[in-house]
């Protein structure tokens, strides 16, 4: 699979950016660790509306998204990127939701893929690949 990269300006051996959205501080800290040492460059939003400016004012290569977040939740978060046509950014939906309803909401949504937390990082790493979002030195 051929990996997305929505800014061909930017040098292949630049590391991916990640937009990670998360409130939870402790959840949040666990994903930047984790996707650095993957080879991910990580920024945090903490609420919807922080992720729609850092998303104004960055190109990300893919947004992993908590449902449940301040403001603007993450389902209206999602819709609205949609609707901005920004239907090729891969936003991988990470939720402590089990069930199949809010799963097939965020789908539903516009998700590009579903993780259960606490989110095990080899699923995580093998969903960003299907996704096309490898680090740098996998490209």
């Amino acid at each position: 699979m051929t990996s997305v990269d929505p800014d061909p300006k930017r040098p292949s051996s630049d590391p991916r950016r990640l937009l990670v959205v998360d409130d939870d501080e402790e959840t949040a800290l666990l994903l930047t660790i984790g996707l650095r040492k993957g080879g991910f460059a990580v920024e945090v939003a903490v609420n919807g509306l922080d992720a729609l400016r850092k998303l104004t004012q960055t190109t990300y290569d893919a947004v992993l998204l908590d449902l449940m977040i301040p403001g603007l939740d993450g389902l209206a978060l999602l819709r609205q990127l949609r609707v901005e046509r920004r239907s090729a950014l891969p936003v991988v939906v990470c939720s402590s939701f089990i069930d199949q309803g809010h799963r097939d909401e965020a789908m539903a949504a516009g998700a590009s893929a579903y993780v259960i937390k606490p989110v095990r990082f080899a699923v995580l790493l093998e969903t960003l690949e299907k996704l096309g979002v490898t680090p740098a030195s996998s490209r």
